[in-house]
């Protein structure tokens, strides 16, 4: 009897050891073998039953609590890309998913944000550049910010040292738009483009496309850059910090659970970062310069709430200012160097998306303050914008076969009003003399841009895909644009193709001058929306998982483009009906600008993508030609932004041990220099020369930059890292394009930055 009942008592307790539940988890990376964060988890029983469901953490890894004892199953989703399963056997407790890129993806070029899964398809972008994540935010050169890195990609051209702007496939930047969660974003960076004014942790993804886009984007004829913020992760609290020797940041994050459900939660992001050049600049400058040297600061706030897996709310509130205000005493009276630089943005918007079985629902509403001013002792350029956007969209399936269309509708209306002081320097050359005389004055632009636009997605064959749509703009005209993509795959070849018509706004800042009632004043100059057409074909091919070969061939064209022109004085007459005839002279218009300049570019561009478990890199090349014509009778010309040869190459590779090493290569032949003394306000200083004139080549730009990171692990989630990163390493410094002071009127001479290294630590919980 004491036997059976010994028996018994350890029959129980094996049983109930056997029954406790163990922990299981596991890492969820990209075919780089770079950790994805936010990442869906689900596990599944034979029966398909849910055990357990979570997320995965900034580290791409999951762990949870279960009590089942036979095999299960492990399916892994992010949006955007084919959701991937991995079996969990009872004698294991770690697993490895690796996620698949989509087959079908038609994203231009993508940058993603680090160790963010990769971007899902742009609808209606034929070109196909994708370079991993990882690459791209710790691309040396670049200080970790994915807009400078996308830069380096063969549709942009290289752009002026120490600023970050898009000059797409030989375009002027204002021809390429800028969106934040679907709502423009006209101000995105720091000093004209020394860094962008949301930090890559605050980033899912940053996409550039080069050009055929589909009709939901608007206000481009040349490119867009899409920007997405990330959702707060709502697992548990996050926190970071970045410092070098340019700036500091930090970033935090914590849920907010209401309610026992973990899908009904709401989460909160917040950042803040400032430059400190301001404190140690000093002691390279000297006694030469005095005031407040260069500083910059931003802030950020983001919040997401999610009514199910199906629908969220995210709302996001940006903060930047920048200010510059020197004296440079060892300059001459006549040619001085001082003047102040402030800028300041204040952004916030709402972003509503919905998801069922008939289709998606998006609604954006974005507020927007921002002011720039520049001021000399006798000069001032000041301007505050306001701006409101309303975007309503939906997308509903048509049919319900194997290949449903898709139909996307949308309304979008963008208001501004802009507020500005104009002090221009006109020459006397329109009265046949050689000297300049200023004019003063405020200027007031209001406008209102409703637009709408319909795209279609068809797949008539199983491996065809066709994209037309049109959309409806209103800048002051009617504007229809209509516009078709197409991609055909067999295998691992893509052929694709688009054709389209864009258009965006006219210039809100270019400025003509009036003599009205004996008062010189500036008046906002009323130009026609510049619009143009856009062609490509092009092929990509993938060998293995390992690498990737994208070739694009475009051709564009445009008209209305505006240019600085010295043009003689234009009389205004009193032509209302008098006794005896005559008119009366009221005075004089003086036009500093023209709408009538057609511009034209064709190019070939290549892209070769290679990636492995330790390493990511591309090759990029664009030959190209973009010209220009002022008048319908003028010959063209180069295009002030045409780089004739940019080739890019960039690697980074895991060494093992926590040490990870990057290297960017960087050519661009056939730079133009800027179109001294012309500035976007007026000609300046000589009057006898005329800004649209060809432009001088210059020398060609090539730089090389190294990176060396050395990354620690703290914890079960905590990690730091150092880096140092060098840039133009054998100092190579030829002359830039001229930066223009146009306070003052005069050209500074750039001889290229000299070799530059900086010291980071990089830091998460």
């Amino acid at each position: 009897m004491r036997r059976l009942v010994f028996a018994l008592v350890v029959l129980c307790w094996t049983g109930r050891a056997f029954a406790a539940p163990r922990t299981a988890g596991g890492s969820v990376v990209t075919e780089a073998n770079d950790p994805m964060p936010d990442a869906e988890v689900i596990l599944l029983d034979p029966s398909g039953k849910v055990v357990a469901k979570t997320k995965t953490d900034e580290e791409g890894r999951w762990r949870v609590k279960i009590d089942a004892k036979t095999t299960l199953v492990v399916r892994v989703s992010v949006p955007g890309l084919p959701p991937a399963t991995t079996l969990l056997r009872p004698d294991q407790d770690d697993v490895r998913t690796t996620m698949q890129a989509a087959a079908t993806s038609d994203v231009s070029i993508s940058v993603e944000g680090e160790k963010k899964a990769p971007p899902p398809a742009e609808a209606g972008a034929p070109a196909s550049y994708g370079v991993e994540g990882a690459l791209l935010t710790k691309m040396p050169g670049t200080r970790g910010d994915p807009f400078a890195a996308a830069t380096s990609l063969p549709s942009v051209g290289r752009p002026p040292a120490l600023a970050t702007v898009y000059a797409v496939r030989g375009a002027a930047p204002e021809d390429t738009a800028t969106f934040l969660d679907g709502a423009p974003l006209p101000h995105a960076f720091h000093f004209g483009g020394l860094v962008a004014i949301v930090p890559a942790p605050m980033l899912s993804r940053v996409s550039l496309l080069p050009g055929g886009f589909g009709t939901p984007y608007g206000r481009a004829t040349a490119g867009i850059v899409d920007a997405w913020l990330s959702a707060p992760p709502r697992d548990r609290v996050h926190a970071s910090l970045q410092l070098d020797a340019i700036d500091v940041g930090a970033t935090l994050s914590f849920p907010l659970r209401f309610g026992a459900s973990a899908n009904n939660d709401t989460a909160i992001a917040v950042g803040f970062r400032r430059s400190h050049v301001d404190t140690w600049i000093g002691s390279l400058v000297g006694d030469r310069v005095a005031g407040d040297l260069p500083r910059y600061l931003d802030a950020q706030f983001v919040a997401q709430h999610d009514f199910g897996p199906k629908a969220f709310v995210r709302g996001a509130v940006l903060f930047a200012d920048d200010l510059l205000a020197v004296t440079d005493e060892s300059q001459p009276a006549d040619r001085p160097r001082s003047g102040k630089f402030h800028s300041a943005l204040l952004r916030a918007h709402l972003r509503g998306e919905r998801t069922n079985d008939a289709g998606t629902f998006v609604g954006v509403v974005s507020f927007l303050r921002s002011e720039d001013t520049v001021e000399g002792e006798i000069d001032l350029w000041s301007s505050v914008r306001r701006s409101a956007f309303v975007r309503l969209e939906t997308t509903r399936k048509l049919g319900d076969g194997q290949r449903p269309a898709l139909l996307t509708f949308g309304l979008d209306t963008l208001a501004t009003q802009v507020d500005g002081v104009r002090v221009l320097t006109l020459p006397t050359a329109a009265f046949g003399g050689s000297a300049t005389f200023l004019v003063r004055g405020k200027i007031q632009v209001q406008r209102v841009e409703p637009s709408a636009y319909l795209q279609l997605a068809l797949s008539p064959f199983p491996r065809v895909q066709i994209l037309p749509g049109v959309r409806f703009d209103h800048f002051g005209e009617a504007i229809v644009s209509p516009r078709v993509s197409m991609r055909v795959t067999d295998g691992d070849v893509t052929f694709k193709s688009s054709v389209g018509a864009y258009a965006r706004p006219p210039s809100y800042e270019s400025v003509d001058a009036r003599d009205q009632d004996g008062t010189l004043v500036p008046m906002p100059f009323v130009g026609r929306a510049p619009r143009g057409l856009q062609a490509a074909v092009g092929i990509e091919r993938r060998f293995g998982k390992a690498v990737s070969l994208s070739v694009d061939v475009y051709t564009r064209a445009m008209s209305h483009v505006l240019v600085a022109q010295q043009q003689a004085a234009v009389p205004m007459w009193d032509d209302a009906p008098r006794l005896g005839g005559g008119r009366i002279l009221l005075g004089y218009r003086y036009p500093l600008y023209t709408d009538d300049a057609r511009s034209r570019a064709m190019g070939i561009e290549a892209l070769l993508r290679f990636s492995g478990e330790s390493f990511s890199g591309f090759v990029g090349y664009a030959l190209s030609r973009a010209e220009i014509r002022d008048s319908p009778e003028a010959a063209f010309r180069r295009a002030p932004f045409d780089q004739t040869h940019v080739l890019n190459a960039a690697v980074v590779a895991k060494l093992g041990r926590g040490f990870e090493a990057g290297a960017r290569f960087r050519l661009a032949v056939g730079v133009l220099d800027s179109p001294y003394p012309a500035t976007d306000i007026a000609p300046k200083a000589d009057p006898n020369i005329d800004p649209s004139r060809p432009l001088p080549e210059l020398q060609p730009l090539h730089s090389l930059d190294l990176r060396l990171e050395k990354a620690f692990r703290i914890g079960e989630h905590g990690a730091f890292a150092v880096y140092v990163e060098v840039r133009n390493v054998y100092d190579r410094r030829v002359r830039e394009p001229l930066a223009y002071n146009y306070v003052y009127g005069y050209p500074v001479v750039s001889s290229g930055l000299p070799i530059i290294p900086n010291l980071g630590l990089r830091g998460s919980l």
